[in-house]
C-alpha cells in the first residue's frame, strides 16, 4: 500500500453485511448518507488508482464499492435531490 492511500480491504462488504449495510442506511438521516457516499466515491477513486498500478489483487472492492454508491444514491433520491454531484 502506498503511502496516504485509503485501505481498500477494510472497506470490503460480505454478501451479510451487505444486506445489514442496506438495513443501516434506511434509518441514516440525508446529510449521514451524502456524507458516507463522498467517502465510498473516495473508496472507488483510490481503487481505479491501485488498479492501474497493479496493487490491488480482490477486484470485488471495486464492485462493492460501485454497489454500495448505487445503494446510498438510490436512498437519497427516496429522501429528495441530494446536494452531492453525481460523478
Amino acid at each position: 500500500m502506498i503511502d496516504g492511500s485509503v485501505d481498500l480491504s477494510s472497506k470490503i462488504l460480505s454478501m451479510g453485511a451487505q444486506r445489514t449495510f442496506m438495513k443501516e442506511l434506511k434509518n441514516k438521516t440525508k446529510e449521514a448518507l451524502e456524507t458516507m457516499l463522498i467517502e465510498k466515491r473516495k473508496v472507488l477513486r483510490d481503487f481505479r488508482f491501485n488498479m492501474t498500478s497493479t496493487q490491488i489483487k480482490d477486484v470485488k472492492i471495486g464492485r462493492n464499492a460501485r454497489k454500495s454508491i448505487a445503494q446510498i444514491l438510490t436512498l437519497l433520491n427516496q429522501k429528495g435531490t441530494t446536494s452531492v454531484s453525481a460523478k
